[in-house]
């Protein structure tokens, strides 16, 4: 039990510290902390089940295909140089493939929770909260884009500071693994946007009440297969609308892993606090841009599977904002509502760890 106060909550053993020495000590502590997480992933990672039916098992299967034959296979030809690099290089030493994918996940987390240290803080809370939304868990069955997106994360950085060649290269570099990153370019402009309050919330309300309301959902499917016969990145996307596995029902993209009514009420809560936290931190305006984007055409097309895959990018700043949003409360009612939010969250991350691992 002490080390998982430890791993999760050190502030609760060390405490604050105000001496040179102490505070040398305790970063040391941090980056001990810091390579045991990453770990930890890489062995869970390495143990977890492979579940017949998934994008993992395709990868897996595609991973032993090369090392028995010593070709690469044909889905993976066509895909990305970089994802098709790693698999080469490790099938050509005879990496065993449960080793693989454990060092591609301790490779994303690492980028991941790299970044996240800027906001040290947070960072445990952060970390829960990756845990219990469903995240944690995606990212071991969408290997290649799970990829992608550590390094999106890590780059949002450079558009706080506008960075902009700095910003080109890691999209870049991203899309070696994903070319959806490519679509990200444009988010560079975010640093000169700015919404408020108000016009957030009834967007987002309006998202909520009319999603299901009209026929978006076949509309933009025709448009993406006209779209993908021009452009061979939306192309790529296309090729799902006409696949069996390919469905669209009630309950497709809406599975976040903390349920319906939790999501709407945490994602209300985070806008009331929206002013507040940028008024303490300007940099999170950013992350607050690109999460309100995704959040609003996440909830409009939410039977809109393929959406999902890619407003994941968008998404991906959730648990940095909601961390945040709970070490700042402030107030008798804002501390109750937040710890009812982690205690739901640590409900929901016990059940989705039983319902994958049971």
């Amino acid at each position: 039990m002490p080390f998982i106060v430890w791993l999760l909550f050190p502030q609760k053993l060390y405490g604050t510290v105000s001496t040179r020495e102490s505070i040398i000590n305790v970063r040391y502590l941090e980056l001990i902390r810091f390579f045991v997480l990453i770990i930890l992933i890489i062995g869970i990672s390495t143990i977890k089940p492979i579940l017949p039916n998934t994008d993992f098992s395709a990868y897996v299967d595609m991973y032993n295909y090369q090392i028995d034959t010593g070709y690469v296979d044909s889905y993976l030809l066509n895909r990305e140089f970089g994802y098709r690099a790693l698999n080469t290089i490790f099938s050509w030493i005879d990496t065993p493939s449960e080793i693989f994918f454990g060092i591609i996940s301790g490779i994303t987390w690492f980028i991941f929770l790299k970044r996240a240290l800027d906001f040290k803080f947070s960072f445990s809370l952060m970390f829960f909260i990756v845990l219990s939304s469903g995240l944690f868990y995606w990212t071991f069955n969408g290997v290649r884009q799970a990829l992608s997106l550590a390094i999106f994360f890590f780059s949002i950085n450079y558009i706080v500071n506008k960075r902009l060649t700095k910003y080109v290269a890691c999209i870049i570099i991203g899309s070696l693994f994903h070319s959806s990153c490519l679509l990200l370019l444009p988010l560079y402009l975010l640093n000169r946007v700015s919404f408020n309050q108000s016009q957030i919330l009834i967007v987002y309300l309006f998202s909520i009440m009319f999603s299901s309301y009209f026929n978006v959902v076949e509309h933009l499917k025709s448009l993406i297969i006209v779209l993908g016969s021009y452009i061979p990145i939306i192309d790529g996307y296309s090729s799902f609308l006409n696949r069996e596995q390919f469905q669209l029902s009630d309950d497709s993209g809406k599975n976040t892993g903390l349920g319906i009514i939790l999501s709407v009420i945490i994602n209300l809560y985070m806008i009331y606090k929206y002013p507040v936290m940028i008024a303490c931190d300007s940099r999170l305006k950013v992350y607050y841009n690109i999460y309100f984007i995704g959040l609003v055409f996440s909830t409009f097309l939410a039977e809109f599977e393929i959406v999902g895959r890619f407003m994941v990018y968008f998404l991906v700043p959730y648990s940095l904002l909601l961390a945040l949003t709970i070490f700042n409360a402030k107030g008798k009612y804002e501390q109750l509502i937040s710890l009812a939010i982690l205690f739901l969250l640590m409900c929901l991350f016990v059940f989705t760890t039983f319902r994958v691992y049971g």
